[in-house]
C-alpha cells in the first residue's frame, strides 16, 4: 500500500519505493505507529544533539544513479575556493573590532573548496528532484525540525551536488541558515568527515568563544565525528551548531547531495552575492 501511495504521489514508473527504504523509513504513512516512533525518535535526536541521521536512507540503486548524475555534469559545476570571514557563509561579516586579541575566534578564516552543481544543471529525468518536491519528505522533515519546510523553488540552491577533491574541504563555521538536508553519495578513501560541536551559539546570536577556540586547536575532547556512510540522510541545525567537513584525502571525491527547505511554498529567496559565490550566476541569470 505504501508503494502504490508513493507512486501516486510522485508520477514515478517505480514510485518511491524505489528510491526509500520504506522498511526503515515510512514516510509514506506517518500517521502510523512507526511512523509516529520514527518522527519521534528523530525529533529527540534533534533536540538532544542538533542532529539526527538516517542511515539506508534510500535504496543502492537510487544512490548510484544519483552519483552517476552527478558525475555526468560535474563538468558544469562551479568551483569555489574562497576564505570566509568569521560567521559569514555566503556574504561578508562585519570586520572584527581591531582590540580583538590576535587568537579570538573572530579574526579566524574559514575556507571552503569544492565543486557546486546548480539545480538546473541536473537532469529533470534524474529520480532526486523527485524526492526533493515530494510532499511526505517534507512533512517529515517539518514535523522533525518543528518549524515550516518546503521545498525551495531556487533554480540554484534548491537543490545541490558538491563534490570535493584531494584537500578540499569546508572548515569550520555556522549556517545562516535554521537547517540543512544532506545526503551522502561517496565516500573518500580518507578524509571529508562531517564533524560538529553542538551549543557554541545561542539563539541570541552568543558564541562560545573559549570553547571555539579548543575545537580550533584540536584540544576539545566533545567534538562529535557522527560515522555516515553513503546513503546516510542527515538533518542538521547549522545555525547554532559549529562544525565542518574536514578536508579529503587522496583521489576518491566525497560526492553529496543537499536539499533546501523554505518556510513557504514555492519560495525562492536567493542572495545574489551568495548565488555568484557558489554558482557563478545570479538566480536571475538561471531564469533568463
Amino acid at each position: 500500500m505504501g508503494e502504490q501511495h508513493s507512486a501516486t504521489a510522485t508520477g514515478l514508473s517505480g514510485g518511491m519505493a524505489s528510491i526509500i527504504n520504506f522498511a526503515q523509513y515510512p514516510l509514506d504513512d506517518l500517521n502510523s505507529d512507526t511512523g509516529r516512533a520514527l518522527v519521534e525518535r528523530c525529533r529527540d535526536e534533534v533536540r538532544r544533539t542538533g542532529a539526527c541521521l538516517l542511515p539506508d536512507f534510500i535504496t543502492p540503486e537510487a544512490r548510484d544513479a544519483w552519483l552517476s548524475e552527478a558525475g555526468r555534469v560535474e563538468g558544469k559545476a562551479h568551483q569555489v575556493d574562497h576564505d570566509f570571514t568569521y560567521g559569514a557563509a555566503g556574504e561578508k561579516a562585519a570586520e572584527p573590532p581591531a582590540s580583538l586579541p590576535e587568537d579570538d575566534p573572530r579574526n579566524y578564516l574559514s575556507h571552503t573548496a569544492m565543486k557546486f552543481v546548480a539545480k538546473d544543471l541536473i537532469g529533470d529525468g534524474c529520480s532526486i528532484k523527485d524526492l526533493h518536491r515530494w510532499e511526505p519528505m517534507a512533512a517529515f522533515i517539518r514535523q522533525v525540525m518543528e518549524r515550516p519546510a518546503y521545498p525551495s523553488g531556487c533554480p540554484l540552491s534548491g537543490l545541490v551536488f558538491t563534490i570535493a577533491y584531494d584537500g578540499e574541504e569546508q572548515d569550520w563555521h555556522f549556517d545562516n541558515n535554521d537547517f540543512i538536508v544532506t545526503l551522502m553519495l561517496q565516500k573518500p578513501a580518507e578524509g571529508g568527515h562531517f564533524e560538529y560541536m553542538p551549543g557554541l551559539r545561542t539563539p541570541e546570536g552568543e558564541d562560545d568563544f573559549e570553547t571555539i577556540k579548543a575545537v580550533h586547536k584540536g584540544t576539545c575532547p566533545d567534538v562529535i565525528r557522527p560515522p555516515i556512510r553513503p546513503g546516510t540522510l542527515t538533518l542538521f541545525k547549522g545555525r547554532y551548531n559549529y562544525h565542518r567537513a574536514s578536508p579529503v584525502i587522496g583521489n576518491h571525491p566525497r560526492v553529496m547531495a543537499i536539499f533546501a527547505y523554505e518556510r513557504e511554498p514555492d519560495n525562492r529567496q536567493s542572495d545574489a552575492a551568495s548565488s555568484m559565490l557558489f554558482f557563478g550566476r545570479t538566480q536571475e541569470q538561471a531564469l533568463a
